[in-house]
């Protein structure tokens, strides 16, 4: 039998409805991963390149097994799948912050001082109070100190690095050709 002259993959709802849900959820899973690795250890370059890695990898897997091909579709769920994955780390950052147990200064502060106790208390903040105090709380890179903008940049870039890798991934594999008849990755 002569296969079928390869054509552009048509839109088919159920898979990508599957793709596309098991693209979030598998952002989510890394985003949190990622979180917790990078309060422990987050080399500069080397760990958004690695979520990236990561991402695109499981990305592809998810579309191996949906057989999910219709280009731009897959795009469009694989950056948003990024940006869950890029606002997901800062946002499992906040939460942790929130669940984290007072320091010693402070249950100590507030039971010599205890007139004062609600405003030595940490203040609940929302999620964007909290990235603006992180920023504005700066970090250093060996020793290069970053002020405000250099955090927003510095964040602009990992996510500049996450995005490019996951999508050279994605596009790598949506590259391959595709039987529209079967409806499988050839």
């Amino acid at each position: 039998m002569e296969p079928r002259a390869i054509a552009t993959p048509r839109f088919r709802t159920p898979r990508y409805f599957l793709w596309f849900v098991l693209a979030l959820a598998a952002s989510a899973a890394i985003s949190w991963l990622a979180a917790i690795v990078g309060m422990r250890f987050a080399p500069l370059v080397l760990f958004p390149a690695a979520v990236g890695l990561l991402l695109g990898a499981t990305l592809s897997l998810v579309l191996r097994l949906t057989q999910t091909a219709h280009r731009r579709s897959v795009l469009a769920g694989a950056l948003l799948a990024t940006a869950v994955v890029v606002v997901g780390q800062h946002y499992f950052s906040y939460r942790a912050s929130h669940t984290a147990s007072p320091s010693a200064a402070a249950v100590l502060a507030a039971q010599a001082f205890p007139e004062d106790a609600d405003r030595l208390r940490p203040q609940d903040m929302t999620f964007a109070e909290f990235l603006r105090d992180s920023a504005a709380r700066g970090t250093t890179l060996g020793s290069l100190s970053l002020g405000p903008a250099g955090v927003w940049l510095l964040w602009g870039v990992s996510a500049a690095i996450t995005a490019v890798i996951t999508m050279l991934i994605v596009l790598t594999v949506v590259r391959q050709p595709f039987c529209d008849h079967c409806g499988n990755l050839v």
